[in-house]
């Protein structure tokens, strides 16, 4: 059982940190490449208990929302993106079995670079239960992220460190997960040939994450043709279960930077 809440934990906090594209913070080069390089774009990430991610990206090629679950049972969690007026995630919405579960709000510095993530649980009083805090080395590289509960900002629950290569990349990634100083995750990537991360593997639970990438991004289809020739809900799982929710607003995911919602579709189940 630990070894399947430990993919799902390592799903979540790998979309909610390596999402944050913002152009203006040093490190976002680093994680766009994970997930975003050239015309190629990350589809969808699997993990050998049937666990999933697919991704949605708008017509401008950002990303638009994010659903995730099991294979045998479908999608569970539902995460919709939106942007500030300079191109950075303002906030993240989630919801889980159709009800909106928590958001994330994004703070930046005045340099552009993203320093705390606060977390509200959808409740009675909505209030902020974490925050986590980004740390940087000389180079503006992520190095460290902290996790605190509001009640004791002293010392905190979840505690990331963050390695390079040679040649830049991101090489590896530790988890502390109970801020105890013992290591509880260890994440290696792999990279192809032409530096597309396609591996995500955890040597401490015998564990993978394959990363499928699209290519052909950058050919958008026209409009009235878009569910014909790049997939629909109904061909990841067989039926159509992933009835949007509308926000607070009554539209789906709108892209408060600007750009369409309606976007491409990359991330049918193969």
């Amino acid at each position: 059982m630990r070894k399947k809440n430990s993919i799902f934990f390592i799903l979540i906090v790998l979309f909610a940190l390596l999402c944050v594209q913002g152009k203006s913070f040093a490190y976002s080069e680093v994680f766009e490449s994970m997930f975003i390089k050239d015309d190629c774009r990350v589809e969808s990430v699997y993990g050998a208990d049937g666990s999933f991610i697919y991704y949605y990206y708008t017509a401008a090629g950002r990303f638009d929302r994010s659903e995730q679950g099991l294979k045998q049972h479908g999608v569970s969690q539902v995460q919709y993106f939106y942007y500030d007026s300079q191109g950075n995630i303002d906030r993240i919405e989630s919801e889980h079995e159709h009800r909106k579960d928590y958001v994330f709000n994004f703070i930046y510095d005045s340099e552009g670079k993203l320093v705390e993530k606060e977390h509200t649980p959808y409740s009675d009083d909505n209030n902020i239960t974490d925050i986590e805090f980004f740390y940087y080395d000389s180079s503006g590289r992520l190095t460290r992220t902290e996790v605190f509960d509001v009640t004791d900002m002293e010392n905190p629950d979840i505690v990331e460190y963050f390695y390079y290569d040679d040649a830049g990349r991101l090489e590896r990634f530790e988890t502390d997960r109970r801020g105890d100083g013992n290591i509880d995750d260890i994440a290696i990537l792999h990279y192809d040939s032409d530096g597309k991360v396609t591996k995500f593997e955890y040597p401490m639970y015998n564990e993978a994450l394959t990363l499928n990438w699209n290519c052909d991004f950058g050919i958008i289809p026209d409009e009235e043709n878009e569910e014909e020739e790049i997939g629909t809900p109904e061909d990841k799982n067989g039926e159509d279960e992933t009835d949007p929710i509308d926000d607070e607003n009554g539209e789906e995911g709108e892209d408060e930077g600007g750009s369409s919602s309606s976007g491409c579709f990359i991330g049918a189940l193969k």
